[in-house]
Formats: C-alpha cells, structure tokens, sequence
C-alpha cells in the first residue's frame, strides 16, 4: 500500500550518482528544461524536467558503463512500475542523444 511505499522511500540511504548526472542536468538546463535533482531523495528517479508545461520523470545512467551496470536497482525497478501504472514512463537518459530526443514533440494519442 501507500504508505509502505512511502516508508520504504523514507529508509532509503543515499546512493551514487552515475558520473554523467551533473552533465544531464546541466546540458537539459541549456536546452530550456528546468531540472530538478532528485537523486539522493530515495524517490526512485534522478531528475524532474520540466519545459513549457510539459514534466519528465527521467532516470540518468552513464552510458559509457557496460550494460550490466546500467542496471535498475530493485528500488528503481519497483517506483518506476508503479509511476507506469499510473501513465508515467521515466525516461532513461544515458547520453546527450537521449535528452535531445526529449525535445521532439510527444506522440499524440488517437481517440476512436
């Protein structure tokens, strides 16, 4: 439930940035987002882009790491099925070619 989730964010300690991580935030800032970190508060994602009304949920993983350590941890994994299930996707930033891809327009939904 809930308020086991939110139990469980709160005993979360704090863990390591991906090296790639201040460059994300800074390169999304130049590109018009703002960024906000969220890295160290057990949210499960590391950052909040925002750009003319439109807000990103995004998780920064350093690309030029093998595969293997690009890996959700547990946390991640349980946060971001829950953010699906609620239409939230969060996005995986690996390299500036990600968060350039942010900038195209989202697909709009056909109803009927």
């Amino acid at each position: 439930d809930g308020s086991r989730i939110l139990n469980q964010m709160a005993r979360h300690t704090q863990h390591r940035k991906d090296g790639n991580h201040d460059a994300m935030a800074a390169a999304a800032e130049r590109l018009g987002w703002l960024a906000q970190n969220t890295s160290q508060t057990g949210l499960g994602y590391d950052l909040l882009l925002v750009k003319a009304g439109r807000v990103v949920f995004a998780e920064v993983k350093d690309g030029m790491r093998p595969i293997s350590e690009q890996a959700l941890t547990p946390h991640e994994q349980t946060v971001h099925r829950r953010l699906k299930a609620h239409g939230i996707t969060v996005e995986i930033l690996t390299c500036l070619d990600d968060l350039v891809a942010l900038e195209r327009p989202a697909p709009t939904r056909r109803i009927g």
